[in-house]
């Protein structure tokens, strides 16, 4: 899958998001609302293509390309050697589903669990958000192997 996408990404130039207009946000719009930058398209069309690039696993190898080239621009392996695990609890809101939420008897939270997997270098291999009531063990095997 690199291959395909390496090449892309060495052509992408920077320029400027949709003709956006790149004043501090303070500013706001001109028009005094809030919201993205001028000429940017609805949400809705953002969301549209996100959700179609997440089907087609687009952006996890977007994201793993990058690691690549940032670990092997630093003088690192292209894959790292060793991992960071960290899966700290926080609290739901009201309107989080009670099927996503669950107690962390532990930390007396109830809400759930964001299960991270960094490389040494800080780089994000893995995320993964459970209840609060799934163990840390438990959670850390789905999170560094792909499953669900």
């Amino acid at each position: 899958m690199q291959n395909t996408i390496a090449p892309r990404l060495a052509a992408i130039t920077v320029r400027p998001f949709f003709g956006a207009d790149h004043r501090p946000a303070r500013d706001g719009p001109p028009t005094g609302g809030g919201g993205g930058c001028l000429g940017s398209p609805p949400w809705q069309t953002v969301y549209w293509h996100f959700v179609r690039w997440e089907d087609q696993g687009v952006t996890q190898r977007i994201v793993d390309v990058l690691r690549r080239r940032i670990r092997k621009g630093v003088g690192r392996q292209a894959e790292p050697s060793a991992a960071v695990m960290d899966s700290p609890s926080v609290k739901g809101a009201d309107t989080v589903g009670a099927d996503s939420r669950g107690s962390d008897a532990n930390k007396k939270v109830n809400g759930r669990k964001r299960s991270v997997v960094t490389d040494t270098f800080g780089l994000l291999s893995a995320v993964m958000v459970r209840p609060a009531s799934v163990q840390d063990r438990a959670g850390a095997t789905p999170c560094c192997w792909g499953c669900t």
